[in-house]
């Protein structure tokens, strides 16, 4: 016959004690467990909101295998429709002719495991479908196992209108500088910390410098020394304040004669409200000078004339 051990109570209760802990614990894991989750759902759902809104298209290629998945927003950049079979044949018929190379160049250089597997380059695209020509930036991550490329995950994105504005940019800066050239005054153009960043012909050839010359601040070594400070301390206050500038200076001319311009500057701004700094332009304006000097003289001449004159006539009275 079995003898029964008695419990004291004293350890029954310490036994509730330790049981019931190990429940809050275990509750206690249940919520944290579910909250983690709840987070990492949260996380996904603003990870791909974020990926919807900005229209980045997500690709996966199996390199062993060759598989290659896109999810709709590719399709859609290489002119395909939603859920089009798509294979890593397709991707390169897509790509422009002559950006192949280059685009293949970046997948290998991100296949070898000598580096560090990453891949970024920009290409042309011409929809397979719908023949429209699309700017793309591709970014990929290869993923290794035992020094073998085992996938390449990564996002495309449309940039086309970024491309077409910088074109627009580059066709305007050469309009300007096709008009500026043709000018016959100095014009010069600043950037946002007051360093030069273009000359027109008219300029090099009436200081007898190059842009690298003067590049930056070196500007400043064309001006009067008595002209200097303050010519200077006036720029880059209007290029603080962002305001147009305009002062009168002595500057050497490339010969080494003394001359003075009338410089005039005003700020120029991006499209997106950057300050960019000032376009300007500095015409000669010593022969003025020199009239003007003239006048004055003649003008004291005159008064000294016609005061004599004046004390003369009050004597003979």
């Amino acid at each position: 016959m079995s003898t029964i051990q008695k419990t004291s109570p004293s350890k029954s209760i310490a036994s509730i004690g330790t049981l019931n802990r190990l429940t809050e614990s275990a509750q206690q894991l249940t919520k944290t467990n579910q909250s983690s989750e709840d987070a990492l759902r949260e996380s996904n759902f603003r990870l791909q909101l974020a990926v919807e809104s900005a229209n980045i298209g997500i690709y996966e290629l199996n390199v062993k295998s060759g598989e290659l998945l896109w999810d709709d927003r590719v399709r859609a950049q290489w002119g395909l429709p939603p859920g089009e079979p798509v294979d890593y044949n397709t991707f390169l018929k897509g790509v422009h002719p002559d950006d192949r190379e280059a685009v293949q160049a970046a997948i290998d250089r991100a296949l070898d495991p000598n580096g560090d597997g990453r891949c970024r380059v920009e290409f042309r695209v011409i929809g397979i479908q719908d023949g429209i020509e699309r700017w793309i930036v591709g970014t990929g991550q290869v993923f290794f196992e035992k020094g073998q490329a085992e996938r390449l995950v990564g996002t495309t994105f449309d940039i086309t209108a970024r491309k077409h504005a910088e074109q627009r940019l580059r066709e305007s800066e050469e309009r300007f500088r096709t008009l500026a050239d043709s000018s016959p005054v100095p014009i010069w153009v600043t950037d946002a910390t007051g360093g030069i960043e273009f000359l027109n012909a008219a300029y090099c050839n009436f200081f007898g410098v190059s842009v690298e010359d003067v590049r930056g601040p070196k500007w400043a070594t064309l001006l009067h020394p008595d002209d200097a400070d303050s010519y200077v301390g006036a720029y880059y206050e209007a290029l603080r304040q962002r305001k147009p500038f305009r002062a009168e200076t002595r500057v050497r001319r490339g010969d080494g004669a003394w001359r003075w311009v009338d410089a005039r500057g005003v700020p120029r701004f991006s499209e997106g409200g950057e300050f960019l700094g000032h376009v300007g332009s500095s015409p000669d304006v010593t022969e003025m000078k020199l009239a003007q000097q003239a006048l004055r003289e003649s003008e004291e001449q005159f008064r000294a004339y016609f005061e004599i004159s004046t004390v003369g006539m009050a004597q003979a009275d």
